[in-house]
């Protein structure tokens, strides 16, 4: 996990869509619920399993609630995430996007990264409307969400953002 990252997941399956995790790294604490030294927020697969059950389970209707230090949990649509994020450049991955190794990628980005299915089509039109948003790609194949972010880290890194 990087310092300087925010994670936004959004989970749509049952029992009750949509919930919004956020998580913040704050590495000078660590991540005690994984059993991780203070300083470390180097967690497995299987730790991010375990934590995202513990997340939901202390999920409260109509509450943001703050399950660990940096980490919260409530109900929020996709569309709601993306319009507190108007003001900024959205870097929607979409193999049919422009390639990202040719443009200029801009300070304080936000990347929207999909699962297999990708976006629902009402979704996704909804964001191609926002004048700040770009598809992007990050090649002809498709990877893992997992890779995709170690790809994306990569690339910042380079561009020193």
């Amino acid at each position: 996990m990087r310092d300087d990252v925010k994670l936004h997941l959004m989970l749509n399956g049952p029992p009750d869509p949509p919930k919004h995790i956020e998580i913040t790294a704050k590495t000078s604490e660590g991540m005690p619920e994984t059993g991780k030294e203070v300083g470390s927020v180097d967690i497995s697969k299987k730790d991010i399993g375990g934590l995202i059950k513990i997340i939901l389970y202390k999920y409260k209707k109509d509450r943001k609630i703050e399950v660990y230090n940096g980490i919260s949990v409530e109900k929020k649509s996709f569309v709601k995430l993306i319009d507190e994020f108007k003001d900024r450049t959205i870097y929607l991955l979409d193999k049919k996007g422009e390639d990202i190794s040719k443009i200029k990628i801009k300070e304080n980005p936000v990347f929207i990264i999909g699962d297999h299915e990708g976006l629902p089509k009402k979704v996704k039109k909804y964001i191609l409307k926002n004048k700040n948003v770009k598809p992007v790609s990050i090649g002809p194949k498709m990877y893992f969400a997992s890779h995709v972010v170690v790809i994306l880290n990569n690339i910042l890194d380079r561009n020193e953002i």
